[in-house]
């Protein structure tokens, strides 16, 4: 799921030419969140949002893992555009990201990841001038970070350039990847109700490798 909210955080400069500041983009991305989790009281923060914007129905991922959807979000390309189709491809510097883009405009970009799959070493870190893998130097490798830790890291990075530059007068953009929330920021979400030929042995293996399993 991606969630983009244009929000008022600096001041009025930095113009589009009609006298009017370039909206401030606030961008959500939740690995493996299931379509069907969405809506009918389930989020009511998302559906709140989702009522004053636009909400795409009818959205489909490039991929049906993390790496390529991921930088097809980034660059507007699809996999066979952009190659990114393995654990250690890099997204070359030839595709421009949203985040490059938004500079060009003027922006101050900044990024925060909880997921290893997106991180500075895959080229996911391009076009931002500020970008963290939260998460990176932890005792343990492979604990779950946790959305509100990404979040907190982004508005300390927030609060920090507003000390530094109370009128901000450059707007922002945050993006802010999470995991899957059936795994509190783990890998991909399975689904709530399993399918037919979904085995004991399946279920038992998947935990093992850290998913929860219903």
């Amino acid at each position: 799921m991606v969630a983009a909210v244009g929000i008022p955080i600096g001041s009025q400069a930095l113009s589009d030419g009609e006298g009017r500041r370039p909206p401030d983009v606030f961008i959500v991305v939740v690995d493996a969140l299931r379509g069907d989790r969405l809506g009918r009281g389930l989020t009511p923060f998302l559906d709140e949002v989702a009522t004053g914007g636009l909400r795409f129905a009818n959205a489909y991922a490039t991929s049906a893992w993390t790496r390529p959807s991921v930088a097809s979000l980034f660059t507007g390309q699809l996999p066979s555009r952009h190659g990114i189709a393995s654990f250690t491809a890099v997204i070359p510097e030839s595709q421009t990201t949203w985040a490059e883009l938004l500079a060009a405009a003027g922006y101050r970009t900044a990024g925060f990841s909880a997921n290893p799959l997106v991180d500075s070493r895959n080229g996911s870190a391009q076009g931002f001038t500020h970008f963290e893998s939260v998460g990176d130097g932890d005792p343990d490798p492979d604990a779950k970070v946790h959305a509100p830790r990404v979040f907190a890291r982004a508005l300390a990075w927030l609060d920090a350039i507003l000390a530094a530059d109370p009128s901000q007068q450059r707007p922002l953009s945050i993006t802010d990847l999470v995991g899957g929330p059936a795994l509190g920021g783990g890998l991909a979400a399975l689904p709530l109700a399993p399918g037919p030929g979904f085995t004991v042995a399946a279920a038992e293996r998947l935990h093992a490798l850290g998913y929860v399993v219903p």
